[in-house]
């Protein structure tokens, strides 16, 4: 009895043990849990420098993360260390004439907004929402709103790595270009980028309207209104979803530059977004009377004419729409279309979501022109993107259905010319991916030269990048 007693009292004492020392980190969806060895938070670049040639001395992986935001795995892998960012988030400095500010990576653009204003300065490129932090958006090569300046990488002046010897290294478009091209949108594999000078616009007063019109004639009010339109600051639409008039219309959106410059702070208060927010996954995420009149509440309300800054325009929380438990969540994809395929691809996506449980909750169209400017760049010729946010449980079998589903649409989008995101879930297969990226072997080539043991590492190259 004795012996058995100590037994199970080992056995006790060694769970616990093993729940205390574990660390177990998670993005946004609550898909990917990964047991991590630990997490660190540098409050300076010594302090992570030392974390890197610490962790080369015995053996350790490094994964980055900024605010989890990816829904992959790519900001952790199994038994590794995460460097959590989020502390060094300084404003190093901020050039009014040349419209420039040099930032460590670990800020948000909310964070970075609130000091911008008493310049007349605003954010060029960044995501729908300011809650994401800077490194977060360098290391997917985001994209946004403005037409002028559509993805991040057409920001950026420079950055400065740390690489995986523990060096220090800058580089831009002259120089370390190949570093440069593969470090934005690299998901961290390349080195870990701490500092970066981006380009600014002035935070001019904007005007928005909105317009509803057939969706079939969006492709062709977008080349002859939008595309060279120097007049609009910024552009976006949404298909409408109703079960009865699904991708019937689509709203779009402009907010059109003057010449005014707002040097006070506008920016939306978040805690009434927060409140908005959670109304619509309330009422949007199965279908009903509210679902159908959202168009008239979209164009009524929420989208009426109005006057903002730039930032402020800028500036809306994702807090309040990602809300996953254990039984549902909310995942995003993305696929990338080139312009003139824009209604074959929505006459598919229209058939996959009548036809399956995929439970589309919004679409948004956006403008993303050709880019050279990534290795891992996600258009090769101008496109809209396709951003669907999706809510589904978290039974296994529907997972399944999901991944299959998301396999079906990248093939739609290959065999149109088109593309798919990588910072979402890893359900596309190895041809996919290299399909989408055909300079794929040139990036993991580059990330053998400069990390030839694989310290940078997450779950997004553990599946993709195992064979080189």
């Amino acid at each position: 009895m004795f012996f058995r007693r100590f037994i199970l009292n080992v056995f006790v004492i060694a769970h616990i043990s093993f729940n205390i020392f574990s660390v177990v980190i998670n993005d946004s969806s609550l898909l990917n849990p990964i047991d991590v060895k630990s997490i660190a938070t540098p409050k300076t670049i010594d302090e992570l420098q030392t974390i890197v040639i610490d962790a080369n001395k015995n053996k350790n992986s490094i994964s980055i993360c900024g605010m989890h935001f990816s829904q992959g795995g790519h900001c952790a892998t199994q038994n590794g260390i995460v460097i959590n960012m989020k502390e060094l988030n300084k404003i190093i400095h901020i050039d009014q004439e040349k419209k420039e500010v040099t930032v460590q990576t670990g800020i948000t653009w909310g964070q970075l907004q609130k000091h911008l204003h008493s310049y007349g300065l605003a954010i060029s490129c960044m995501q729908s929402y300011n809650d994401f932090s800077v490194g977060g958006s360098l290391s997917v090569n985001c994209h946004g709103q403005d037409i002028h300046y559509p993805l991040i990488s057409t920001t950026v002046k420079e950055i400065k790595l740390i690489m995986a010897d523990g060096s220090m290294l800058t580089a831009n478009k002259n120089l370390n270009s190949e570093i440069f091209e593969s470090a934005i949108g690299g998901y961290g594999l390349i080195g870990i980028i701490h500092e970066v000078r981006i380009q600014l616009s002035n935070n001019n007063l904007l005007r928005k309207k909105a317009l509803e019109i057939p969706t079939e004639s969006y492709p062709a009010y977008f080349n002859s209104h939008v595309k060279n339109n120097p007049a609009i600051a910024l552009h976006s639409a949404r298909l409408t979803i109703s079960e009865k008039n699904l991708f019937k219309n689509v709203l779009i959106v402009d907010y059109y530059n003057t010449e005014q410059t707002v040097f006070s702070d506008d920016m939306p208060n978040h805690i009434k977004q927060k409140v908005i927010n959670k109304l619509f996954i309330t009422t949007q995420s199965k279908p009903s009377p509210l679902r159908d009149l959202r168009p008239y509440f979209e164009r009524n309300l929420f989208e009426k004419e109005s006057e903002m800054s730039r930032n402020a325009a800028m500036g809306s929380t994702i807090s309040g729409l990602l809300s996953p438990s254990s039984k549902t969540t909310y995942t995003l994809q993305e696929y990338f279309i080139p312009l003139e395929n824009f209604n074959k691809f929505q006459n598919e996506l229209k058939k996959y979501i009548t036809d399956s449980a995929l439970n589309v909750l919004n679409i948004t169209i956006r403008y993303v022109p050709k880019s050279t400017d990534s290795l891992l760049n996600y258009t090769q010729k101008d496109s809209f993107g396709f951003v669907l946010f999706v809510n589904h449980d978290t039974q296994q079998n529907t997972l399944d259905d999901m991944k299959k589903t998301t396999q079906q649409l990248i093939s739609c989008a290959l065999n149109l010319g088109g593309t798919y995101y990588l910072p979402y879930q890893l359900y596309a297969t190895e041809e996919q991916l290299k399909c989408a990226y055909p300079q794929f072997d040139k990036f993991a080539q580059l990330k053998n030269k400069v990390d030839p043991n694989h310290l940078f590492t997450n779950s997004f190259w553990q599946k993709y990048g195992k064979t080189y």
